[in-house]
């Protein structure tokens, strides 16, 4: 299945000196999916907040015929910790982050879902699904949220666990046991640990789930 990802890259100018970035490796290894990608660079809050408006301005009426409903994974790679995410001198906090992110879902002009992966060293115990349940509607969900439990990832291993998983996902759809099914492989092929936070309509709140889960 042919997905759209937009890949919301902050990186401390030091990562630039060293030549440190997720961005351009995952937009070359997407495309060869089969998968649209772009690159979004924000250096500010700012920048993130504009980044989210022009996403929220996705249109189905150009997409090619017969992908008007493909899913928008929305890949957040910055620094951050447990209370949010980086960008420039900028901290955002999750609420702030969900506030952006939720416009995106809340497009009546984009008939796909939106889901959204947070690459962020030490935010794997993030909290940005609670903040997006306090203010839900069925127009502003987020379908899935992935992020890295733990403190410390390397750039490296991080990047490869990214691939596979999106490589998993793409041969199918984003119903739960495919998407299961594609954190196991990922976690059994690089022993990273990707959990989700997933919207279920019965229970009516996000419910996470991970390959450690029995």
């Amino acid at each position: 299945m042919s997905m759209k990802f937009a890949i919301i890259e902050s990186q401390n100018p030091i990562d630039i000196f060293y030549g440190r970035n997720e961005s351009s490796s995952l937009l070359s290894s997407l495309r060869i999916f089969g998968n649209q990608a772009l690159i979004l660079h924000a250096k500010s809050g700012n920048d993130f907040s504009v980044a989210c408006d022009y996403l929220s301005s996705s249109d189905s009426n150009h997409c090619l015929d017969g992908e008007e409903a493909n899913p928008i994974f929305v890949h957040i790679s910055s620094h951050g910790n447990n209370s949010g995410i980086a960008f420039g001198k900028d901290f955002m906090d999750w609420k702030a982050i969900a506030e952006d992110i939720s416009k995106i879902a809340e497009n009546k002009n984009y008939m796909g879902k939106v889901c959204l992966s947070i690459s962020s060293c030490g935010s794997g115990s993030n909290k940005i699904h609670k903040e997006i349940e306090k203010n839900l509607t069925s127009s502003s969900r987020i379908e899935y949220i992935f992020s890295i439990p733990g403190e410390k990832i390397g750039w490296d291993e991080a990047l490869v666990a990214w691939i596979l998983l999106y490589y998993n996902i793409s041969q199918g759809k984003l119903d739960r046991s495919h998407i299961q099914k594609s954190l196991k492989r990922t976690y059994n092929g690089t022993g990273v640990l990707i959990k989700y936070n997933r919207y279920d309509n019965k229970e009516e709140k996000y419910l996470s789930w991970s390959p450690r889960d029995k």
